[in-house]
């Protein structure tokens, strides 16, 4: 179950981080001399730790004691009652 609130959590907020980057793409190619390059480089070292963050974790899930993240959770954002 933690694992697919986690997975949703992530899908949820990569949705939100692409469009926001398409958005700022969009609006800030007419008005600067923006690099293209420069901005796949960002785009993927985004992707690139969001997906580390997301194994890590998995892992801490797996490997250490739901209870301890579920109250780290509960503590810092109140999602879990």
């Amino acid at each position: 179950m933690a694992i697919i609130i986690v997975s949703t959590a992530l899908f949820l907020c990569w949705i939100w981080i692409e469009i926001t980057l398409i958005v700022v793409n969009k609006l800030s190619s007419h008005s600067f001399n923006f690099n293209k390059n420069l901005h796949k480089n960002f785009s993927w070292i985004l992707r690139f730790i969001v997906t580390l963050m997301f194994l890590m974790v998995i892992i801490y899930m797996y490997f250490f004691d739901y209870g301890k993240f579920s109250d780290a959770i509960q503590f810092c954002l109140g999602a879990i009652r």
